[in-house]
């Protein structure tokens, strides 16, 4: 099986794009608000617990008192009673805020743990579902989510089985390792389900189609990897900007 140059690829994948937009858009909206959705719950319930936390010290902070203190110590007109007292105010209130106990390290450990787990499995889902819309050219978003739905498993156990063959999973130069044979594992997909081949079999089926063409494929994936990269930041700045233009007109 050849590989394709970039030139060739990006039209056949342009192609492909124009013809099953909206399968590849709803796909990712549907992936995307499910990741966005995990993200949501975890900050949220971060900040809930940040303001239970906090609460003691806000409500010290805006005690009149406090705010005659400040107010004086601002204008100049303090003395330095005062300025000892407010110091000792606001020491006495740090000091009052709940210490980190197990308990809640524990708990937002499991929160955290929790919500990698979520957003792995979300991620394995649309990986699957994109690799099923581009080998299977299918064009109907229902289809497309049954089909995952039976096929994920074996998806999901050859994926494990490239990351074992790969050698990722080795400290520090596991990662070299998987530079040089992780791009030869890329076909496995094709194999795996136009093919109908086992896990293993796709995986070393793959592994020896691709010898010669490491050089091509990395390239590939590089510059993909890049023009991702360079879009992603384009639109976040673009969306930083935005926001803080909002907000210095407020």
């Amino acid at each position: 099986m050849a590989v394709k140059t970039l030139g060739p690829l990006l039209r056949d994948s342009m192609n492909f794009c124009k013809r099953r937009w909206m399968v590849l858009l709803l796909g990712a909206m549907v992936f995307g608000f499910l990741t966005q959705g995990v993200s949501v719950w975890l900050l949220g319930s971060q900040a809930i617990e940040w303001e239970k936390e906090m609460a003691p010290l806000s409500e010290q902070a805006n005690s009149p008192q406090m705010q005659e203190l400040i107010t004086k110590v601002q204008s100049g007109k303090g003395t330095q009673a005062d300025i000892q007292q407010l110091a000792a105010m606001s020491a006495a209130t740090v000091s009052s805020l709940p210490a980190a106990d197990a308990h809640a390290l524990c708990a937002h450990a499991a929160r955290s743990g929790l919500g990698l787990l979520l957003t792995t499995l979300i991620g394995l889902l649309a990986k699957c579902y994109f690799v099923m819309v581009a080998v299977k050219d299918i064009g109907d978003v229902g289809e497309a989510l049954s089909v995952t739905s039976r096929t994920i498993l074996p998806l999901f156990g050859m994926f494990l089985w490239v990351i074992v063959r790969s050698f990722i999973w080795i400290p520090f130069i596991g990662i070299l390792i998987a530079i040089i044979l992780g791009p030869r594992f890329i076909l496995s997909p094709l194999y795996l389900l136009q093919q109908k081949k086992g896990v293993i079999e796709s995986v070393s089926q793959s592994y020896k189609a691709t010898q010669g063409y490491w050089g091509k494929i990395m390239g590939n994936c590089w510059w993909q990897a890049s023009s991702a990269g360079s879009s992603r930041a384009s639109s976040r700045g673009s969306s930083e900007g935005y926001w803080a233009r909002r907000r210095a007109a407020l």
